[in-house]
């Protein structure tokens, strides 16, 4: 009786896929691709949303890049509780405001996330390009329509691009599905992941996950990835660096450290959004119980297919890939997991690495469905063909399955694109109210981008964009709280942006101390009533617009 061989732990069974399994996950890739910028475009241009108020990050991080061209570097001159290198990635969008104005440049900087995101997906399938065109499709099936990462996409928030460093510095590490023993392409992965880490601090979760893949390999290889991502950050931080040393330490690390907890999702909700699945989340919300009955349910049960198709005996231990996708699904789920903070678009960071881990979970609980016992004279003719059908029935099972979520998945993301409310246009909020020269006030800068009246570029005009970021760094990482009235160093700020400016936009949530309150009601009067939560002010004797 002859055996088969097992295989070297580190032999790649993927690597000799032939000319029509490359044909086909060619195919697949531009299919998903596709199917990916579908639904992100529908999600902009539908509702009005692409020139829309969405959010407050997005015209925070916009507003930053728009001082960039200007000349004012973050930090500087007024908080920016981010890395730096976000505001370099919007730099060409941002340059559009020099020919068609802001809210235009604004537009485009919006699509230019898009069409990040959709190379998230197509990167997806380039890691799994030689792997089986099932594991392909679940893969990108799922990136393309994992809700965090659709949400992330809808405006300027960093998940896209942060994940697009993280997935081209894994192609530059990973070779043939295995951690390059090249210190030349393990160099620039980790450049890469530095680059990424100047963008979001939590490229270092799955900057780890791939130290710890590659430890096998020898010190070497692990000091030239670490060498690689420290070189990157460092490269690509030390401008903003050198301009205001302090403030960068104590925006990008300190304030993101101490800042308050407890916003956002609740930790059932994190662990349900973190999944991708759709209608956990909903699940979770709206009926606690059965929601948290149902969200257990389904952890147990991934957590027994994670069991089964890795860590009981095979002939086919895990590669590199594999390795990266579980360590950095763990890690990084886990990190946002106890995050002080937890919002709709996190979970788009989480989504590649889990989504490789799908795939992964697919294609190998396939493979021991199809081996799950012999065939054949071991247990004779008739026994062999209804073992066989079983065998077949389950693989067809284990197969179908995944693509009937996937469709489900697909169906339900162009529902909620298709179902969702207009977006609140600027004109709605300030209408022709806003005078055409001086500096204006604003609450939320993405208001003063879409109205053309971004005026933090003006010589003289008040320098901070992110409100709610400077309080944060001057309110010890309090956000919108009562002490924030008390801040001497906040009011100041405040202060000092009032006097200078000849009209307002302000929210309901601004906490003015009763100096400043004061001094606005003597010198400002209300030119328009609050919509979508605003109200504009006018100077007394200021020209009307």
């Amino acid at each position: 009786m002859s055996t088969e061989p097992t295989p070297a732990p580190d032999q790649n069974a993927y690597a000799s896929a032939g000319p029509r399994q490359a044909r086909r996950n060619g195919a697949a890739i531009v299919t998903m691709t596709a199917l990916a910028l579908g639904i992100l475009l529908a999600q902009s241009l539908l509702h009005g949303h692409l020139s829309g108020l969405d959010e407050y990050d997005d015209g925070a991080y916009f507003g930053a890049t728009l001082q960039l061209l200007h000349g004012i570097l973050p930090y500087h001159e007024s908080a920016f509780v981010q890395p730096p290198m976000l505001t370099v990635w919007l730099l060409p969008a941002a340059a559009l405001s020099l020919l068609d104005g802001t809210a235009t440049a604004f537009e485009a900087a919006r699509i230019f996330v898009d069409l990040v995101a959709a190379a998230n997906v197509a990167m997806v399938g380039l890691l799994l390009r030689r792997r089986p065109t099932l594991q392909v499709v679940v893969s990108m099936g799922a990136m393309a329509v994992f809700p965090g990462a659709v949400r992330s996409a809808q405006t300027v928030l960093i998940e896209p691009l942060l994940v697009f460093l993280c997935l081209a510095g894994m192609l530059c590490v990973l070779e043939g599905g295995r951690i390059s023993a090249s210190r030349r392409r393990v160099m620039i992965g980790g450049l890469l992941f530095g680059a990424a880490g100047a963008t979001k601090v939590w490229a270092l979760f799955p900057f780890i996950a791939l130290l710890l893949a590659a430890w096998r390999l020898g010190p070497r290889v692990c000091l030239t990835w670490v060498a690689g991502g420290a070189a990157g950050f460092v490269a690509c931080s030390l401008p903003f660096f050198v301009g205001a040393p302090s403030a960068f330490i104590h925006d990008v690390f300190v304030t993101q450290a101490v800042r308050s907890a407890g916003s956002g999702y609740t930790d059932w909700e994190r662990l349900a959004d973190l999944t991708g699945l759709p209608g956990l989340y909903s699940a979770v919300l709206g009926s606690p119980t059965s929601g948290v009955v149902l969200l257990v349910a389904v952890l147990a049960a991934f957590v027994v297919l994670c069991l089964l198709a890795f860590a009981i005996p095979a002939r086919q231990r895990l590669d590199g890939l594999e390795w990266c996708a579980l360590l950095a699904t763990v890690l990084t789920g886990a990190g946002l997991f106890v995050a002080p903070d937890y919002y709709y678009h996190y979970g788009g960071f989480e989504a590649p690495f889990i989504a490789l881990l799908y795939g992964a979970v697919v294609v190998r609980l396939r493979a021991r469905v199809a081996g799950l016992a012999p065939a054949g004279a071991a247990t004779g003719a008739k026994g062999g063909r209804s073992m066989a059908r079983l065998r077949l029935a389950g693989v067809v099972l284990v197969t179908a399955i995944p693509l009937v979520l996937l469709g489900a998945m697909v169906k339900l993301r162009l529902e909620t694109i298709a179902s969702a409310p207009a977006a609140t246009q600027v004109v709605a909020v300030v209408g022709d109210r806003l005078p055409a020269k001086g500096c204006i006030l604003y609450t939320d800068p993405a208001v003063g981008i879409l109205a053309d009246r971004f005026t933090a570029d003006v010589h003289g005009c008040p320098t901070v964009v992110d409100w709610l970021g400077q309080e944060r760094v001057l309110d010890h990482g309090i956000d919108e709280s009562s002490s924030d009235t008390h801040s001497a160093a906040l009011q100041a700020r405040w202060f000092a942006a009032v006097k200078l400016s000849v009209a307002m936009v302000i929210n309901k949530n601004t906490d003015w101390n009763a100096t400043l309150t004061h001094y606005a009601r003597e010198h400002f009067h209300l030119v328009k009533q609050r919509h979508h939560g605003f109200a504009v002010y006018l100077r007394d004797g200021a020209p009307r617009p």
